[in-house]
C-alpha cells in the first residue's frame, strides 16, 4: 500500500475531491481550469488489473461511492504500460478530447489498434458563447 493509501484511510477527505490513492494528485481539482483534469472511467477488467476494487453506484444520489481514484501515471505504473483509447469506457471517450482534460490523459486517445486519428466531429459553438484561452 502507497504511503497516501495509508493516509487516506486514516485520514478524512473531503467529500466531493478525486485524490489519487498513489500520488495524492487532485484529479478534479476544483475550480478547474483548462488541462487540470485527468477524470476517466476504465473497463472494469483494466480497473481490476491495476488492483482496485469498483466502485459502486449510490442509489439516493446517483454517486460512485468507493473504488478510489487513480491518475494516469499511477494506472499506467500499475498496469506496467501505458493505457491505450481500448481501456476507457465508451462514456469517457468523447471526453478525453475536452480543453479541460491534461494532455498526458488526451494522448491516450491516440494510442492502441481503435486509435482515433482526428478529434471527433462536435457542434461548432453558438456565436458570442465562451471560448476558452
Amino acid at each position: 500500500m502507497s504511503k497516501f493509501g495509508r493516509l487516506k484511510k486514516s485520514a478524512r477527505i473531503a467529500p466531493g475531491t478525486a485524490i489519487c490513492c498513489d500520488c495524492g494528485m487532485d484529479t478534479m481539482p476544483c475550480p478547474s481550469k483548462p488541462r487540470t483534469l485527468e477524470q476517466f472511467i476504465v473497463k472494469d477488467e483494466v480497473w481490476s488489473a491495476a488492483g482496485m476494487t469498483p466502485g459502486k453506484i449510490d442509489a439516493r444520489n446517483h454517486e460512485l461511492v468507493g473504488g478510489g481514484f487513480l491518475c494516469v501515471g499511477c494506472i499506467e505504473v500499475r498496469l506496467g504500460r501505458r493505457l491505450t483509447i481500448d481501456d476507457f469506457k465508451e462514456i469517457t471517450v468523447p471526453l478525453l478530447f475536452e480543453p479541460w482534460c491534461t494532455e498526458r490523459l488526451r494522448s491516450r486517445a491516440f494510442t492502441g489498434p481503435k486509435r482515433r486519428k482526428t478529434q471527433p466531429d462536435w457542434p461548432s459553438r453558438p456565436s458570442g458563447s465562451p471560448s476558452l484561452p
